[in-house]
């Protein structure tokens, strides 16, 4: 996705420095994001807070398949706050919840293997997206996140996030 960001908005018809401004406003929601979602997992839990976390992931990637046939201004910006904070959780949630199941001595090995396959499946995610683009000329690929994301918020009942959260659903 923060590959790719820029590129689509300039195939969407956006200046460069404007969609490279878009890119920047994610990476400060995100540092704002970091902050929010470590406080409130550490607060309300660890599956609330990611499975909201997966929520602004999916709002931000509707509202970039939104914008291939809505193009209105305020489209990039709402994007840059709901992937921001996704991308935000993603980077502040998964080494505490890796740490709440693989404690102890083992977790900085457990860790980086899964650090590191995360690394590689970005890479070659990154490509694949590419590949894609460039052959099919759409962007399809986005929609891949949408569904990793909505497979977590699907796995999820209302009574398990009531529990974690002590929240009335």
């Amino acid at each position: 996705m923060l590959t790719h960001q820029v590129a689509f908005f300039v195939d969407q018809g956006l200046q460069a420095l404007f969609a490279s401004t878009i890119a920047g406003l994610v990476g400060m929601v995100s540092i704002v994001g970091k902050v929010f979602w470590g406080t409130l997992s550490d607060k309300r839990g660890r599956e609330l807070a990611f499975t909201l976390v997966a929520a602004c992931a999916i709002c931000g990637v509707l509202l970039l398949i939104a914008f291939t046939s809505l193009s209105s201004a305020k489209i990039p910006y709402f994007y840059a706050l709901f992937f921001g904070m996704g991308y935000a959780g993603l980077a502040a949630l998964l080494p505490i919840m890796t740490a709440d199941f693989f404690a102890g001595s083992a977790y900085g090995s457990i860790f980086g293997t899964l650090y590191m396959l995360h690394g590689v499946g970005g890479a070659f995610g990154v490509w694949l997206a590419g590949f894609i683009h460039d052959h099919a000329d759409t962007y399809v690929p986005f929609l891949v996140t949408v569904i990793a994301s909505a497979s977590w918020l699907a796995s999820r009942s209302g009574s398990q996030l009531q529990e974690s959260s002590g929240l009335a659903l």
